[in-house]
């Protein structure tokens, strides 16, 4: 879990409430993050604006949006993530040849995070996509898929191929 801050910056978990606001919301005005992130109208404006100002927010016709620089903040992580450069070639390779979807995912602060995902002829549906995160039920997906691959007659990949690296499941 998540370590609490000795010492938190209020500044900072204000910037950090107005952002979860504007991911919660569709192109808010001011007054919406205000009222969501429970601080004054003015505070909100000063945050937005920096923000704008750094490129982190779009001031759109409708309201304000997160801007896409957190696209590339997110994949610097997701490619400074071991597990990411190791497993990507073994995802593509076992939807390649099973014709399976494949995600790579990874646990963070207790939840499953997807960090990649390949697709085959998708005989497994799942709303997956690179950064969602959700609870970690691996275990279950892992007897789905090997069904699956039994199913559609490969007996080639299991539940650890990804892991053929030495990277451990749980």
């Amino acid at each position: 879990m998540t370590e609490k801050a000795t010492r938190p910056i209020r500044s900072d978990e204000t910037l950090l409430a107005i952002l979860e606001a504007l991911e919660a919301q569709t192109a808010p005005s001011v007054s919406d993050v205000a009222t969501h992130a429970g601080v004054s109208k003015s505070t909100a404006h000063n945050h937005l604006s920096t923000l704008r100002e750094h490129g982190y927010v779009v001031d759109g016709e409708r309201g304000y949006e997160l801007s896409l620089r957190f696209l590339e903040l997110g994949e610097s992580a997701r490619t400074n993530t071991e597990i990411y450069e190791v497993a990507r070639p073994h995802a593509d390779e076992l939807s390649r040849e099973t014709g399976l979807l494949v995600n790579i995912s990874v646990e963070d602060r207790g939840k499953g995070v997807y960090l990649y995902r390949t697709r085959g002829d998708d005989r497994i549906r799942l709303s997956t996509r690179a950064a969602k995160s959700t609870s970690y039920i691996a275990p279950p997906l892992e007897r789905r898929f090997s069904r699956t691959c039994r199913s559609v007659g490969s007996n080639r990949f299991s539940t650890n191929t990804a892991f053929r690296s030495g990277l451990k499941t749980r």
